[in-house]
């Protein structure tokens, strides 16, 4: 039997514990160091007229009972406001949001594990706790990392955490403990439409709170008509918009719907180099399904199934979580399911859930101990080697957003023709290609809140009096023919040689066309040449290219031209070089 630390000793092991606790949160704030990128993404494009409404003191309760597609996200919005006007709307602050709300759901975990130990020191609990850490701080959730519009998921999740904690924590005062639940199921409600899902899913924390039996039941009927009543008010209060996909699909396919449900669950723990990613989220999906419900059927024969009520109750949501994903997007295929980082925060609640309720076996035979330890220990390999594999993901979403960004302040500048293409300039920042107009004036009304750069007048240079830089010559010298679906390949090279510095980026213009159909990043291509050349290294970067597709080019003959831009003159300049004549069959 180990001997447990007392005195000091004791205080240096649980600091100690805490160190090793918090290194997967470590790993995640280093991560948004590194990778996050202050510029809006998909949902947060419609946020400018919700900062518009309250700088203006009109229109602010309508924009706050607005939903997202059908989610009531109004405590979300409250933070948004807040972190907005306080850092004129830096998205890095609402992802540090989303760290703090999920270091604080590790937090609440991780003193309902405590409340469960008997023992000063043990270390399967300090084994459970470092594993639900790795799960939840893992970089396979890149999307709740470095998007900030994930909040509601994730204050969904931290609400029900706490109410869950409250009941435990206050439960000599069953009163206070059941209106602390209440409150955290109300803003969960409210943040999400999976939040709905806490008042159910609360049920068995409530009944296991409380000793008297008739009583237990009375409050937990209490608890899901309160649920309804506040389900309710979401459908009368709440400005509700069509979903983005058929709700019906599911009822139609039910084995697609099914497989889906089940790779939801498995993703988090799938990301793999190994194994196809729909075969492994299947596969693993089935195995914590399975395990979950052998776990919950063995606490209710063993009569145990009060003490495992808090685990119940985290792996329920994270079930009920993913049949809601399953009925509203399961035509997005499987593949979608696994690979969807933005739902793995809340489906790896049921990876957690078995962990907490099967560490409490563990006392019973010391093989017990060991199996415990050997799952632990391969859902936290699973949770690393994920990690390790979204790295570079997460480094190309940060490239590509942080080039879309810089774009941004010439958005007036950008042909609007180009918008509803995946080869617009403006696609990183919203993958659906159908609302990429809507970012024009969202970056507007943006800027005319002093939250966005956006360049009004900018002049073009058509006869710099030094050379800014070339444009590759094409081979042959004659026109190339082109058809709609081809690709031209442009490149050169750029510097600003007044300064000894190099432009931000390279636009490129047809004919005498004042916008631009494509834009290119300095030091995509190596230029050895140029840095010999100017007797300078760092034009090494200078070089560019870019693919142009065919269809952005007017029918007839074109030609195109390419522009460095300066950011801080304001100005494009144009290149020097050959001309690229396209004749396009448009």
């Amino acid at each position: 039997m180990p001997i447990a630390p007392s005195g000091t000793n004791h205080q240096l092991v649980g600091a100690l514990r805490w160190i090793l606790w918090l290194i997967p949160f470590g790993s995640a704030a280093v991560f948004i160091a590194r990778y996050g990128v202050d510029v809006p993404y998909v949902d947060q494009w419609g946020l400018p007229w919700l900062f518009a409404a309250a700088a203006d003191g009109h229109g602010l309760g309508l924009q706050l009972r607005t939903c997202i597609n059908e989610h009531p996200v109004l405590f979300p919005k409250l933070v948004w406001l807040a972190t907005a006007f306080a850092t004129k709307w830096n998205t890095r602050a609402d992802m540090a949001v989303n760290l703090a709300v999920l270091l604080v759901t590790f937090i609440a975990i991780e003193r309902i594990v405590a409340r469960e130990t008997s023992r000063r020191f043990d270390w399967i609990a300090t084994l459970a706790v470092l594993v639900i850490g790795v799960v939840m701080f893992s970089l396979v959730d890149y999307d709740g990392l470095l998007f900030g519009a994930c909040l509601p998921y994730l204050a969904v999740d931290a609400c029900v955490v706490f109410a869950i904690w409250s009941l435990l924590a206050f439960s000599s005062s069953p009163f206070l403990s059941l209106a602390i639940a209440w409150s955290f199921c109300i803003i969960a409600s409210y943040s999400s439409l999976q939040g709905m899902l806490s008042w159910l899913v609360m049920v068995p924390c409530v009944v296991a709170s409380i000793e008297d039996r008739r009583f237990a039941l009375r409050v937990a009927a209490a608890t899901l008509l309160v649920g309804v009543v506040v389900g309710g008010v979401y459908l009368i209060a709440f400005i509700r918009s069509a979903p983005p996909t058929d709700h019906s699909f599911s009822l139609h396919h039910p084995i697609q719907a099914i497989l889906f449900f089940v790779a939801l669950i498995g993703a988090p723990l799938a990301q793999t180099p190994w194994m196809s990613l729909t075969s492994a989220s299947v596969l693993i999906g089935l195995i914590l399904v399975a395990r979950f419900s052998a776990e919950l059927v063995l606490s209710v024969i063993s009569g145990r199934w009060r003490e495992a009520a808090p685990w119940i109750s985290i792996g329920t949501l994270g079930l009920g979580f993913a049949a809601m994903i399953s009925l509203g997007r399961s035509e997005w295929g499987l593949e979608s399911a696994a690979t969807s980082s933005r739902y793995m925060s809340t489906t790896s609640l049921i990876a957690i859930a078995v962990i907490g309720m099967w560490r409490r076996q563990w006392y019973e035979a010391a093989r017990r101990r060991v199996t415990f330890a050997m799952f632990a220990g391969g859902i936290a390999a699973l949770s690393i080697v994920g990690s390790i594999t979204s790295i570079p993901i997460a480094r190309g979403i940060a490239r590509e957003r942080r080039r879309a960004a810089a774009y941004l302040e010439l958005v007036r500048y950008i042909d609007p023709a180009t918008d509803r293409s995946r080869e617009s300039p403006l696609e990183p920042l919203e993958p659906l290609v159908e609302y990429i107009p809507l970012i024009r004036p969202s970056v507007e009304l943006a800027a005319q809140l002093g939250f966005r750069k956006v360049a009004m007048h900018v002049p073009f240079i058509e006869n710099p009096p030094a050379n800014y830089g070339w444009v590759d010559r094409a081979n042959p010298d004659g026109p190339q023919v082109v058809r709609p679906g081809d690709y031209v390949y442009v490149s050169g090279w750029a510097i600003i040689p007044t300064e000894n510095r190099m432009p931000k980026f390279v636009v490129i213009t047809t004919n005498d066309a004042r916008l631009f159909i494509s834009a290119a990043w300095l030091g995509t291509v190596p230029r050895a040449d140029v840095a010999a050349a100017l007797e300078n290294k760092r034009f090494k970067k200078s070089g560019w290219g870019v693919l142009i597709p065919a269809k952005f080019l007017p029918p007839g003959e074109s030609t195109l031209h390419a522009w460095a831009y300066d950011d801080h003159a304001q100005e494009l300049v144009r290149l020097e070089g050959g001309k690229r004549v396209i004749r396009s069959s448009n």
